[in-house]
């Protein structure tokens, strides 16, 4: 039976595959930190847009 990860083991064990794939995995993850971060932000703005708004017709 073929192994599910479909490559060889002498590749995988190979220290540069290794490195590349931390530093694939590490630039994912670092981009979906960076648009979760930009979504909070977003999603903030939007929040203190309304708030500014509702203080707005309040006041007049």
């Amino acid at each position: 039976m073929a192994p599910l990860n479909m490559r060889s083991e002498s590749h995988s064990n190979h220290p540069r595959a290794l490195f590349a794939e931390r530093m694939i995995r590490r630039r994912t993850l670092r981009h979906l930190a960076y648009y979760e971060v930009a979504e909070v932000a977003a999603i903030l703005t939007t929040q203190e847009t309304v708030d500014a708004e509702l203080v707005q017709k309040r006041h007049f």
